[in-house]
């Protein structure tokens, strides 16, 4: 073990802030059989063997993925070193995930882990949950950044993994913080099932709530409204489009400008769940953007990217109101005495609205979204009454998924301080 070094972490459990300094240690003083996995073809998943995989492994959560299940297509007979026990460590080896880590539970499932991952078998006289949370904090992050640079594409080996040096203290407080982890991690987790329950939940009420090819009304209606609907293309309507193609006008670098002082400029990166975000934005000076005019955005729009993120849309709200856009995005403005715009965004949001877009892209090397093309799609109309009533539906549901993912990333916050407080 290396040289005992007189450090303790910023934050501590009362019963241990007279005890101990930490010990810095390296992996591979607190596991053994670093081992890379199983080389095997995915097949349909059997209900029982799991085939675990660098892509099944949620980029944030650090959580399995089963939504994606798979087996692996080898004689399982002869797969029993691959076979993952209760706390075992996996690390991604290579390319884009390189450092990614994921700890096995045994609700998990029977999981087999894939040729791009390395296990590590934590020693039974550390805290297997201590040691992974570990691999999330800011240390571990500087040493995958650091170890993984290759001439090719970046890469950690086992030996590597070993080496990673870190600080932990006696056992009895790795099990405390340990504990303390998979508590906040339960929760979180707790709460990232409630917010895809959410999403899923308007996913089959935008199914529902717009009618099916061919039909001409809706599975699931509002009590009162019993008419048919009328499917229009949407350059039959009386519907304004414009992009935000300015040619010789576009904004130059002496006309950007910051937050406080200038007006959001935005990209087709600048939309979160259905609504337009400014929190990356790119902004230019008022002086220019009050020559182009064309991009002006008002409550009510919708603001769609036509070149990069084909089929990515937003919904303008007051909050928006007298925003611009580049050149990557279009706006939509409908007569509100005939379409709403927080009628029609939904119906765009839809598996079927988004077919219609994305069916519509021209262009081979850089795909784009032609306003012309954008008139063609047809769209199913009812009455403005029944058109609010949806409208309001879905914005009352989004604000709560919004609510829902604020509390995630609070969460998620609050334990991004605790493993800078928490960990040397």
């Amino acid at each position: 073990m290396s040289e005992n070094k007189k450090l303790v972490p910023k934050r501590r459990f009362k019963e241990f802030q007279n005890t101990d300094a930490w010990e810095q240690l390296e992996l591979g003083e607190v596991a053994e059989n670093f081992e890379y996995g199983l080389n095997a073809a995915a097949i349909d998943y059997d209900g029982i063997n799991k085939y675990l995989r660098i892509t099944d492994i949620d980029d944030s959560s650090r959580e399995f993925d089963k939504s994606s299940l798979t087996s692996p297509k080898i004689n399982l007979d002869k797969a029993g070193n691959y076979l993952l026990k209760e706390g075992d460590l996996l690390f991604a080896r290579t390319g884009a995930s390189v450092g990614k880590t994921y700890q096995y539970r045994e609700s998990d499932g029977k999981i087999y882990y894939a040729g791009f991952l390395i296990r590590a078998r934590i020693l039974s006289n550390f805290d297997s949950i201590f040691i992974f949370q570990n691999t999330l904090t800011k240390r571990y992050k500087n040493f995958v950044s650091i170890t993984s640079q290759r001439s090719g594409q970046p890469g950690i080996n086992a030996q590597e993994y070993a080496s990673f040096e870190f600080f932990a203290p006696k056992i009895k407080e790795q099990e405390k913080i340990g504990e303390f982890f998979a508590t906040l991690d339960q929760t979180i987790a707790f709460q990232q099932r409630k917010l895809e329950k959410m999403k899923s939940m308007k996913s089959a009420y935008l199914s529902e709530m717009f009618p099916a090819e061919g039909e001409r009304k809706p599975k699931r209606r509002f009590p009162g409204f019993t008419d048919d609907w009328e499917p229009r293309e949407l350059g039959k309507t009386n519907t304004f489009f414009t992009d935000g193609n300015y040619g010789e006008s576009y904004p130059k670098e002496s006309d950007m400008s910051d937050s406080i002082s200038g007006v959001p400029f935005l990209r087709g990166s600048d939309f979160k769940d259905g609504y337009l975000d400014s929190s990356e934005a790119n902004f230019i000076t008022k002086e220019k953007h009050s020559k182009l005019t064309s991009g002006h955005i008002q409550t009510d729009d919708i603001v769609l990217a036509v070149r990069g993120s084909l089929g990515t849309l937003g919904y303008a709200t007051e909050a928006n109101q007298g925003w611009n856009i580049n050149s990557q995005l279009a706006i939509i403005r409908t007569d509100k005495q005939e379409l709403l715009g927080s009628f029609l965004v939904q119906f765009l949001l839809s598996g079927k609205g988004q077919n219609e877009l994305l069916s519509r892209n021209t262009g081979s090397a850089l795909k784009q979204l032609p306003i012309k093309q954008l008139k063609d799609i047809p769209v199913p109309i009812t009455s403005i009454e029944e058109q609010l009533k949806i409208g309001q539906f879905f914005t009352n549901l989004d604000q709560t998924i919004a609510f829902q993912q604020q509390k995630l990333e609070k969460l998620q916050n609050i334990k991004k301080a605790y493993l800078n407080e928490m960990f040397i």
